[in-house]
Protein backbone atom coordinates (compact mmCIF):
# COMPACT_ATOMS: atom_id res chain seq x y z
CA UNK A 1 0.00 0.00 0.00
CA UNK A 2 2.86 2.38 0.82
CA UNK A 3 4.32 1.70 -2.66
CA UNK A 4 0.96 2.61 -4.22
CA UNK A 5 0.74 5.86 -2.27
CA UNK A 6 4.31 6.81 -3.16
CA UNK A 7 3.59 6.01 -6.80
CA UNK A 8 1.04 8.81 -6.92
CA UNK A 9 3.52 11.50 -5.87
CA UNK A 10 4.57 13.75 -8.81
CA UNK A 11 8.12 13.16 -10.16
CA UNK A 12 8.85 10.63 -7.42
CA UNK A 13 5.80 8.54 -8.34
CA UNK A 14 6.91 7.16 -11.72
CA UNK A 15 10.26 6.07 -10.30
CA UNK A 16 8.68 4.33 -7.31
CA UNK A 17 6.09 2.63 -9.53
CA UNK A 18 8.80 1.50 -11.94
CA UNK A 19 10.85 -0.06 -9.15
CA UNK A 20 7.78 -1.75 -7.68
CA UNK A 21 6.67 -3.14 -11.03
CA UNK A 22 10.15 -4.34 -11.94
CA UNK A 23 10.58 -6.17 -8.63
CA UNK A 24 7.20 -7.87 -9.07
CA UNK A 25 7.97 -8.84 -12.64
CA UNK A 26 11.36 -10.33 -11.74
CA UNK A 27 9.68 -12.42 -9.03
CA UNK A 28 6.85 -13.48 -11.35
CA UNK A 29 9.22 -14.48 -14.14
CA UNK A 30 11.54 -16.36 -11.79
CA UNK A 31 8.78 -18.35 -10.09
CA UNK A 32 5.97 -18.44 -12.64
CA UNK A 33 7.97 -18.76 -15.85
CA UNK A 34 11.54 -19.97 -15.43
CA UNK A 35 10.85 -22.53 -12.70
CA UNK A 36 8.10 -24.42 -14.58
CA UNK A 37 9.96 -24.14 -17.89
CA UNK A 38 13.15 -25.54 -16.37
CA UNK A 39 11.16 -28.27 -14.60
CA UNK A 40 9.49 -29.23 -17.87
CA UNK A 41 12.82 -29.32 -19.70
CA UNK A 42 14.40 -31.47 -16.98
CA UNK A 43 11.46 -33.88 -16.99
CA UNK A 44 11.89 -34.66 -20.68
CA UNK A 45 14.20 -37.47 -21.68
CA UNK A 46 15.35 -36.05 -25.00
CA UNK A 47 16.74 -39.37 -26.16
CA UNK A 48 13.19 -40.76 -26.01
CA UNK A 49 11.84 -37.99 -28.24
CA UNK A 50 13.61 -39.38 -31.26
CA UNK A 51 11.70 -41.78 -33.51
CA UNK A 52 11.88 -45.47 -32.60
CA UNK A 53 10.71 -47.80 -35.37
CA UNK A 54 9.16 -44.78 -37.06
CA UNK A 55 7.22 -43.61 -33.99
CA UNK A 56 7.72 -40.63 -31.69
CA UNK A 57 6.37 -40.93 -28.14
CA UNK A 58 4.12 -37.88 -27.78
CA UNK A 59 3.08 -38.55 -24.17
CA UNK A 60 5.98 -36.63 -22.52
CA UNK A 61 5.22 -33.52 -24.58
CA UNK A 62 1.53 -33.72 -23.75
CA UNK A 63 2.32 -34.02 -20.04
CA UNK A 64 4.36 -30.79 -19.86
CA UNK A 65 2.01 -28.76 -22.08
CA UNK A 66 -0.26 -27.35 -19.30
CA UNK A 67 2.61 -26.01 -17.18
CA UNK A 68 4.52 -24.66 -20.20
CA UNK A 69 1.42 -22.90 -21.58
CA UNK A 70 0.67 -21.39 -18.17
CA UNK A 71 4.25 -20.14 -17.95
CA UNK A 72 3.96 -18.53 -21.39
CA UNK A 73 0.76 -16.76 -20.35
CA UNK A 74 2.47 -15.47 -17.20
CA UNK A 75 5.40 -14.31 -19.28
CA UNK A 76 3.19 -12.28 -21.62
CA UNK A 77 1.62 -10.50 -18.65
CA UNK A 78 5.05 -9.74 -17.18
CA UNK A 79 6.39 -8.43 -20.48
CA UNK A 80 3.35 -6.19 -20.94
CA UNK A 81 3.79 -4.77 -17.43
CA UNK A 82 7.40 -3.88 -18.16
CA UNK A 83 6.55 -2.46 -21.58
CA UNK A 84 4.10 -0.05 -19.92
CA UNK A 85 6.98 1.64 -18.07
CA UNK A 86 8.12 4.79 -19.87
CA UNK A 87 11.81 5.13 -19.03
CA UNK A 88 11.76 8.73 -20.23
CA UNK A 89 9.97 9.61 -16.98
CA UNK A 90 12.62 7.98 -14.79
CA UNK A 91 15.88 9.08 -13.28
CA UNK A 92 18.96 7.60 -14.93
CA UNK A 93 19.78 5.27 -12.02
CA UNK A 94 16.39 3.57 -12.36
CA UNK A 95 15.88 3.91 -16.12
CA UNK A 96 19.03 1.91 -16.88
CA UNK A 97 18.11 -1.27 -14.93
CA UNK A 98 14.50 -1.06 -16.12
CA UNK A 99 15.63 -0.97 -19.75
CA UNK A 100 17.91 -3.96 -19.10
CA UNK A 101 14.98 -5.99 -17.81
CA UNK A 102 12.84 -4.90 -20.76
CA UNK A 103 15.57 -6.01 -23.18
CA UNK A 104 16.08 -9.29 -21.31
CA UNK A 105 12.37 -10.12 -21.56
CA UNK A 106 12.37 -9.26 -25.24
CA UNK A 107 15.27 -11.65 -25.82
CA UNK A 108 13.63 -14.38 -23.74
CA UNK A 109 10.23 -14.07 -25.43
CA UNK A 110 10.96 -16.21 -28.56
CA UNK A 111 12.29 -19.08 -26.43
CA UNK A 112 9.28 -19.08 -24.10
CA UNK A 113 6.71 -18.73 -26.88
CA UNK A 114 8.38 -21.34 -29.10
CA UNK A 115 8.51 -23.83 -26.23
CA UNK A 116 4.83 -23.28 -25.43
CA UNK A 117 3.85 -23.50 -29.09
CA UNK A 118 5.78 -26.74 -29.57
CA UNK A 119 4.28 -28.35 -26.47
CA UNK A 120 0.79 -27.33 -27.58
CA UNK A 121 0.99 -28.21 -31.28
CA UNK A 122 3.39 -31.13 -31.68
CA UNK A 123 1.29 -33.85 -30.00
CA UNK A 124 -1.74 -32.99 -32.16
CA UNK A 125 0.41 -32.62 -35.28
CA UNK A 126 1.89 -36.06 -34.65
CA UNK A 127 -1.58 -37.61 -34.40
CA UNK A 128 -1.91 -37.91 -30.62
CA UNK A 129 -5.68 -37.25 -30.71
CA UNK A 130 -6.59 -38.43 -34.19
CA UNK A 131 -4.74 -39.45 -37.35
CA UNK A 132 -3.36 -36.57 -39.42
CA UNK A 133 -2.39 -36.37 -43.09
CA UNK A 134 0.04 -33.87 -44.61
CA UNK A 135 0.59 -33.02 -48.24
CA UNK A 136 4.18 -32.18 -49.11
CA UNK A 137 4.85 -30.58 -52.49
CA UNK A 138 8.28 -30.70 -54.11
CA UNK A 139 9.07 -27.72 -56.32
CA UNK A 140 11.51 -27.19 -59.14
CA UNK A 141 12.40 -24.11 -61.15
CA UNK A 142 11.26 -25.40 -64.55
CA UNK A 143 8.60 -22.69 -64.21
CA UNK A 144 8.49 -19.94 -61.61
CA UNK A 145 5.66 -19.78 -59.12
CA UNK A 146 4.76 -17.58 -56.17
CA UNK A 147 6.22 -20.06 -53.70
CA UNK A 148 9.41 -20.58 -55.67
CA UNK A 149 8.81 -23.13 -58.40
CA UNK A 150 6.47 -25.54 -60.12
CA UNK A 151 4.94 -28.34 -58.03
CA UNK A 152 6.08 -31.38 -59.96
CA UNK A 153 6.01 -34.09 -57.30
CA UNK A 154 4.31 -34.73 -53.98
CA UNK A 155 4.14 -37.01 -50.97
CA UNK A 156 1.41 -37.67 -48.42
CA UNK A 157 2.71 -38.12 -44.87
CA UNK A 158 0.52 -39.87 -42.32
CA UNK A 159 0.81 -39.34 -38.54
CA UNK A 160 -1.03 -41.58 -36.09
CA UNK A 161 -0.18 -41.50 -32.38
CA UNK A 162 3.38 -40.47 -33.20
CA UNK A 163 3.80 -43.04 -35.96
CA UNK A 164 5.00 -41.38 -39.16
CA UNK A 165 4.83 -42.96 -42.59
CA UNK A 166 4.87 -42.02 -46.25
CA UNK A 167 1.37 -43.05 -47.31
CA UNK A 168 1.74 -42.17 -50.97
CA UNK A 169 4.08 -40.35 -53.30
CA UNK A 170 3.88 -39.43 -56.94
CA UNK A 171 4.17 -36.79 -59.62
CA UNK A 172 1.80 -34.24 -61.09
CA UNK A 173 1.02 -36.53 -64.02
CA UNK A 174 -0.09 -39.28 -61.62
CA UNK A 175 -3.08 -37.25 -60.44
CA UNK A 176 -3.79 -35.67 -63.80
CA UNK A 177 -2.10 -32.56 -65.07
CA UNK A 178 -5.39 -30.71 -65.44
CA UNK A 179 -9.13 -31.04 -64.79
CA UNK A 180 -12.09 -29.92 -66.87
CA UNK A 181 -13.48 -27.85 -63.98
CA UNK A 182 -11.84 -26.29 -60.88
CA UNK A 183 -11.70 -28.79 -58.04
CA UNK A 184 -12.70 -26.04 -55.56
CA UNK A 185 -14.49 -22.70 -55.78
CA UNK A 186 -12.02 -20.00 -56.73
CA UNK A 187 -11.76 -16.53 -55.26
CA UNK A 188 -13.07 -14.17 -57.98
CA UNK A 189 -10.19 -11.75 -57.50
CA UNK A 190 -7.55 -14.45 -57.86
CA UNK A 191 -9.37 -16.04 -60.78
CA UNK A 192 -9.38 -12.70 -62.61
CA UNK A 193 -5.59 -12.52 -62.30
CA UNK A 194 -4.50 -16.16 -62.61
CA UNK A 195 -7.52 -17.63 -64.49
CA UNK A 196 -8.91 -21.05 -63.60
CA UNK A 197 -5.43 -22.58 -63.72
CA UNK A 198 -5.40 -22.24 -59.93
CA UNK A 199 -8.10 -24.88 -59.61
CA UNK A 200 -7.68 -26.90 -62.80
CA UNK A 201 -3.93 -27.40 -63.21
CA UNK A 202 -1.96 -29.31 -60.59
CA UNK A 203 1.15 -27.36 -61.53
CA UNK A 204 -0.75 -24.06 -61.20
CA UNK A 205 -2.02 -24.34 -57.62
CA UNK A 206 0.77 -22.10 -56.29
CA UNK A 207 0.54 -19.38 -58.92
CA UNK A 208 -0.98 -17.11 -56.27
CA UNK A 209 1.10 -16.17 -53.23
Amino acid sequence: RLWSIAGAVPWVGPNVSAVSTTVEVIDDVAQGVLEPMVAAAESLDYSSLGPVDGRIDVAPLAEVEPSVSAAATEFIAAQESMADIDTNDLVEQIAGPVEEIQEYLEELAPTVQTGARAARLLPAMLGAHEPRSYLVLFQNTAEMRATGGIAGAFAIIGADDGQLAIVHQGTASDVGLYFDEPVLDLDPGKESIYTQRLGRFFTGINLSP
